[in-house]
């Protein structure tokens, strides 16, 4: 499958489970940033269907990913993507993740259709 499809896959499962987990984590989610603004740093996080966490292009366990997210500047923008069949409790936990250590902006990366 292609990148966009992948995209698209993602985007729709975020579509369906969003409105279903709005009422229970009402007040929960971080702010999310529609789009990075120009000059905005970004670093991306990619969630692998293994388990596997690449951030900023580095290979990363959920231990070695805590204080790299701590270390990001409070204006870095968290671009977040993934493989569309990465269990969407594994980007929940990655969601939270970045909230405890301090990251308040975050965007999903979309991909155009093909």
């Amino acid at each position: 499958g292609s990148v966009g499809d992948v995209m698209l896959g993602l985007r729709v499962v975020f579509i369906v489970a969003a409105p279903l987990l709005a009422q229970s984590l009402r007040g929960y989610w971080p702010k999310v940033t529609s789009a990075p603004s120009t000059g905005a740093q970004v670093k991306d996080l990619v969630l692998m269907v293994d388990g596997n966490i690449l951030f900023d292009g580095v290979a990363l366990t959920k231990a070695q990913l805590s204080p790299a997210l701590k270390a990001m500047t409070p204006e870095t923008v968290l671009r977040l993507n993934g493989d569309g069949a990465v269990p969407y409790e594994s980007v929940a936990q990655i969601l939270s993740l970045a909230r405890q250590n301090g990251v308040t902006r975050i965007a999903f990366a979309t991909a155009k259709p093909n």
